[in-house]
């Protein structure tokens, strides 16, 4: 007996919502690969986050890097692996990698605020020296 249009509905519209996400993806894909990041974001987040499948989360997270918006990407990785469970090795390693970038992102900039100190206050000391030193 075939198959009632009842039980075909929720196939098709099944159907029509993974090459909906497919299409979004590679058109999200090629507009980051030309670095046109907000469209890409756009693309990818409408209909909001919440609706989002894991493999637009985890492009999502990738584009924020991108922008420089780490903790979104560390948001959207972390919402990828509690939707995924097991199997997300490549979303754990591009937490760690982050976490990793962030730290040596701030160790630099400490080491870049020292340095700038440092020359603050030697041409402060020039100076200084320069206005109380007698005149020759």
């Amino acid at each position: 007996m075939p198959p009632s249009s009842k039980e075909e509905v929720p196939e098709m519209d099944l159907m029509c919502r993974d090459l909906n996400m497919r299409l979004r993806m590679a058109r999200a894909a090629e507009l980051a690969s030309f670095n046109l990041l907000e469209e890409a974001e756009k693309v990818l987040c409408h209909g909001g986050i919440s609706r989002a499948s894991v493999a637009e989360l985890d492009l999502l997270a990738r584009i924020h890097v991108q922008q420089g918006r780490f903790e979104e990407a560390r948001a959207r990785w972390e919402e990828v692996i509690s939707r995924a469970g097991e199997g997300q090795e490549k979303s754990r390693a591009c937490l760690e990698a982050l976490k990793e970038f962030k730290a040596y992102r701030d160790k630099v900039m400490v080491i870049t605020w020292r340095i700038a100190l440092a020359i603050l206050a030697l041409i402060t000391s020039l100076g200084v020296g320069l206005l109380v030193a007698p005149k020759l």
